[in-house]
């Protein structure tokens, strides 16, 4: 999955600068690689399944430790992180107001939320769209059965985003 994942986003920034698509390669090699660490079996609904809870942590970790190496500096480590870190965010975010207590409803104001959480490590707003092309990548490199959902999901962000931005 990893290195479909890494395919996915090349294929999806051919037109962004090197550094930058470099930057976002190397994402998606760190956003899954902390799973090992944090998998478990679980029973839900009446079936084993495996899990992997915060391993978006597990893999951050593992990120901020050898980015340095691949010849990263400071601030690419951190933008990289971040984005490791807030993978996953798109599975929890629904364009319905959800019943489950960790989902959050998919709004203007939770872009805009995300996007001044991202400005610690950059442009937020450059950040996010770039957290979405991290989203989509993930996505293409899943099962296609399964990804129709957070695929719509990640379009009807980027029209948020751009009416956010046609606002200013």
């Amino acid at each position: 999955h990893i290195l479909y994942s890494v395919e996915a986003m090349n294929s999806l920034t051919t037109a962004l600068k090197p550094e930058e698509k470099r930057m976002l390669a190397y994402t998606m090699l760190m956003h899954d690689i902390g799973k090992p660490n944090k998998h478990i079996t679980r029973r839900k609904d009446g079936q084993i399944i495996d899990s992997f809870f915060d391993h978006n942590l597990e893999s951050e970790k593992i990120a901020l430790r050898v980015l340095a190496k691949f010849g990263f500096d400071k601030s690419q480590v951190q933008k990289i992180a971040m984005l490791v870190n807030k993978h996953d965010i798109f599975m929890f975010i629904k364009d319905y107001k959800p019943t489950n207590p960790y989902h959050k409803q998919l709004t203007k104001e939770l872009i805009q939320k995300e996007i001044t959480d991202l400005n610690c490590v950059g442009d937020g707003e450059d950040m996010f769209k770039k957290l979405v092309w991290v989203g989509r990548a993930d996505n293409l490199a899943q099962n296609e059965n399964m990804t129709e959902e957070s695929l719509r999901l990640l379009a009807k962000i980027e029209q948020m985003i751009s009416q956010i931005e046609n606002e200013k």
